[in-house]
């Protein structure tokens, strides 16, 4: 077993990516976002007629992850005022987050619970079969999702751990997430990018 690992318990936190990598799979969340995305991609290919779509979306998503992680945790996560209707969107997901930033190494405020992996899924799954009635699309998007919310719960574990990468910028995404937590959760929202801070004037 690599580095140390008690589920539901503050610990000592990994120091290699093969490590964050393993506390990650195991969370109860993480680890239903896995089974989606193996579960979304087998029944994609039995499904039949794939086509560059199904290739493009989840390439976008991947790419477009930066700014989706932005606007949620700037938006949603510290109720910053919405663009046009300039008011906050008052939610439960405030008080979460803030138990986040006062408990940063607390595994259940790190990832997201399984039940709200299932109940997310399912929301993509019923909202795409309502609007479009398209089963391939709907495993797409939920391949996509899962992609890329598994992607960020290892980012922000990794930035979480003690691992200190020698790669400039490797190192400057890890310390973008960290001066958030311990310099000004006002600025640095950027988990797994830099880009949109620097875009959006919350970085340095």
């Amino acid at each position: 077993m690599p580095d140390q690992y008690v589920e539901n318990k503050r610990v000592y936190l990994p120091s290699t990516f093969f490590g964050a990598l393993w506390v990650t799979s195991k969370h109860s969340g993480p680890f239903m976002m896995l089974v989606f995305l193996g579960g979304s991609l087998i029944g994609r290919i039995v499904y039949g007629n794939i086509n560059i779509f199904d290739l493009f979306l989840p390439i976008l998503s991947f790419f477009s992850l930066g700014f989706i992680e932005w606007s949620l945790h700037y938006y949603i996560w510290h109720e910053n005022p919405l663009p046009i209707i300039n008011k906050p969107l008052k939610t439960p997901l405030v008080r979460m987050h803030r138990l986040h930033h006062d408990f940063p190494d607390d595994l259940n405020t790190l990832f997201f619970g399984w039940k709200a992996v299932v109940v997310a899924t399912l929301l993509v799954w019923f909202s795409v079969m309502i609007v479009f009635d398209d089963v391939g699309l709907a495993l797409t998007l939920i391949f996509s999702f899962s992609l890329i919310l598994f992607v960020h719960e290892y980012a922000h574990f990794v930035a979480h751990s003690n691992i200190n990468p020698k790669a400039l910028w490797l190192k400057e995404i890890i310390n973008n997430h960290r001066l958030h937590h311990f310099k000004d959760e006002t600025k640095w929202m950027g988990v797994s990018s830099t880009l949109p801070d620097k875009l959006f004037g919350t970085g340095d």
